[in-house]
């Protein structure tokens, strides 16, 4: 009573003006400018994977605990089994009271330095980012837009700082620091694989919904702008990721001639010629990824999973809990080095966390997955660029280590909230 009290009187002695000031920087609004900010500080002087964290990173991190706040990481600790809150949070916040306390223990009881489990805690809590944020954009889904946007910009600037690497004395290089040598992986981010979706997905629908030639226009610069992180990935001879953006170009047009499929001719004659200008390019990557394929194949994913069975299934401690944050095995994948990351989220987290944190795994994911398929229908283009990264993450890249891979899964139940805002009864998380 008297905090409010002193609130009230606070408020009541202030001019208009600064009243108004304050409601603008004050609670969710405060927390999304940190959000960006952090997210403009990673995607400037930050990196994925840091070998050497420094001054970026550590910024980065305080943006965000300050964005998710106290009543974010209130909320996440707060267990509810109520069917309103939705599977995959319930099942999040089980999985993160496991990840901080079996996990750990089960690190203590290996012996496992600090440093090494320090690096396995981070991206697990980078993973369960949705559990600590959603809350926020529930009560401002506003905000939505926003945070979308700068996930875009993300990928964007990512792509534009792996390029670095290939035109280190171009014009890109301007207001970026050196490349050094630290495996950065920038092109690797999920993040860039979602910007070159939604870029390509929107100039499509732009095609799609033009009314004269003239709104074409945008449809062309929007598509200009996808092509840096297309370039990006076909630089690093992604075979997933661009496989991906194939796959999702011809689920995307098929959608488009069954629902509109007048309009959709124009979007096919567009393809094809976008296809002819840039054949000799095309030809060249789908060599280079031939040639990468026929070298390493699947890169021992198979392999890599059998031993890690075998790295657990020793003990029934270590199947059931698994080997703890900082669990390292053989990996055939590296040339039988011991190593403490796996290329894919199920073989890391049945490492770490055994099978009962990899049920609770597939259980959080289960639940996005299935938010996002309600999605599909509605925003198709957004519904599949998210899809992509998360599903290439769960099985093929040890990118879900990253910042951005938790930031993709927030995308998901947010824009649940977004729809909602908009008038949409039926999208709730």
């Amino acid at each position: 009573m008297l905090c409010r009290s002193m609130e009230s009187h606070s408020l009541t002695t202030r001019p208009a003006g600064s009243v108004s000031v304050l409601m603008r920087v004050d609670g969710p609004a405060f927390r999304l400018g940190c959000l960006l900010a952090a997210l403009g500080v990673y995607a400037l002087r930050g990196s994925p994977t840091p070998d050497s964290p420094g001054w970026p990173e550590m910024l980065t991190g305080f943006l965000l605990l300050v964005a998710v706040g106290f009543s974010g990481a209130k909320s996440a600790v707060r267990l509810s089994f109520s069917t309103r809150e939705g599977l995959w949070l319930s099942c999040g916040k089980i999985l993160l009271f496991y990840g901080l306390s079996v996990s750990l223990l089960m690190a203590g009881i290996g012996g496992h330095g600090a440093g090494q489990v320090l690096r396995d805690i981070l991206p697990f809590l980078f993973f369960l980012l949705p559990v600590f944020m959603v809350g926020h954009f529930q009560t401002r889904p506003g905000h939505v837009p926003y945070f979308l946007f700068a996930v875009i910009i993300l990928g964007f600037v990512f792509a534009l700082r792996s390029l670095l690497a290939f035109y280190p004395f171009s014009l890109l290089s301007a207001g970026f620091p050196a490349v050094s040598q630290e495996l950065f992986y920038f092109a690797n981010a999920p993040t860039v694989l979602f910007a070159a979706l939604f870029l390509l997905g929107m100039s499509g629908e732009k095609i799609v919904n033009a009314t004269r030639l003239k709104s074409i226009m945008p449809a062309m610069v929007v598509f200009a702008l996808a092509l840096v992180p297309l370039l990006a990935m076909a630089a690093s001879t992604q075979r997933a990721t661009l496989g991906g953006v194939v796959l999702y170009m011809g689920v995307l047009t098929l959608v488009a001639l069954w629902k509109r499929p007048t309009k959709s001719v124009r979007l096919v004659l567009v393809m094809l010629l976008v296809v002819w200008a840039c054949l000799p390019v095309l030809l060249e990557i789908m060599e280079i990824l031939g040639r990468k394929n026929s070298l390493v194949g699947s890169n021992m994913r198979t392999q890599e999973a059998l031993a890690v069975w075998d790295a657990v299934s020793d003990n029934p401690g270590h199947l059931l809990f698994g080997l703890g944050w900082g669990g390292s095995f053989h990996s055939p994948a590296v040339g039988g080095l011991s190593v403490n990351f796996t290329h894919s989220l199920l073989t890391s987290m049945l490492l770490k966390t055994g099978l009962v944190g990899l049920f609770l795994t597939c259980t959080y994911i289960f639940g996005l997955l299935s938010l996002l398929s309600k999605l599909l229908l509605k925003r198709p283009v957004l519904a599949l660029a998210l899809a992509a990264p998360v599903l290439i993450d769960m099985f093929l890249y040890a990118s879900f280590k990253s910042l951005d891979f938790g930031l993709i899964l927030l995308l998901i139940p947010v824009y649940q909230f977004y729809l909602k805002g908009l008038g949409d009864p039926k999208a709730h998380a």
